[in-house]
């Protein structure tokens, strides 16, 4: 494991994880497992409007040091979330893993976390939130298919702590811009703007990059639910 990646993992833009605070070189959070501001009824409303191929973009106010890394401005919602539906599969220390002989987990999401791109259920995104909006980037069958197959197609890849560009590593808004790419949907563009925590506090340009947001997705594409 290299420097970055030790750096990263230990303060890095870990929403989900029990990791420590620090403050360099990346986004960081304070460790803990909160309540949602979500209820019951809230989720059921939710996985009501869902259909697989749907894309969630949430925002945990936890994580407002985290959200502090990346400019504020334009960007109240900060992960993304490809809803897939049900998958087969075996749980691994939270993380569903694909197999033909497992459990079939019925409301899942895949997403690009600290830990990589993953599969989970959606109750571990949904307890993480204070705030969620669902969209509906697609049209038709096929688009949706590619959507879904695209997002498992990226499954444990790294995250890309650093925003750049490329798809050997892939932070969050950045799959959702691969799943529309490879469906052929054009996707929202990237804004520039601060992508670490150090751009607090030094306004340098190479503290800043183009980074695709969450809210550009809602300004985009249909939403149909929002809570």
């Amino acid at each position: 494991m290299g420097l970055t990646k030790i750096l990263a993992t230990l303060g890095g833009d870990i929403w989900i994880s029990k990791k420590c605070f620090a403050l360099w070189p990346w986004p960081a959070v304070v460790c803990n497992f909160p309540e949602s501001r979500l209820s019951g009824t809230d989720y059921r409303k939710l996985i009501a409007a869902l259909q697989a191929g749907d894309m969630l973009l949430t925002r945990g106010d936890l994580f407002a040091i985290s959200n502090k890394g990346i400019s504020e401005r334009h960007t109240y919602l900060k992960h993304l979330a490809v809803y897939v539906g049900p998958v087969d599969g075996i749980l691994r220390e939270k993380f569903i893993e694909e197999a033909k002989v497992g459990t079939t987990y019925e409301k899942c999401i895949i997403h690009a976390i600290s830990e990589g791109v993953k599969c989970q259920d959606i109750l571990d995104l949904f307890r993480h939130c204070d705030k969620i909006v669902a969209i509906r980037p697609w049209s038709n069958e096929k688009e949706r298919e590619l959507i879904i197959k695209t997002a498992f197609g990226q499954l444990d890849k790294e995250y890309d702590f650093k925003f750049s560009k490329g798809t050997r590593a892939l932070y969050c808004t950045e799959l959702g811009v691969l799943c529309l790419n490879t469906a052929n949907i054009t996707p929202p563009r990237p804004i520039k703007l601060r992508n670490t925590i150090l751009g607090l506090l030094l306004p340098f340009d190479c503290f800043q990059g183009y980074v695709y947001v969450a809210d550009s997705f809602i300004k985009r594409f249909k939403i149909i639910h929002g809570l």
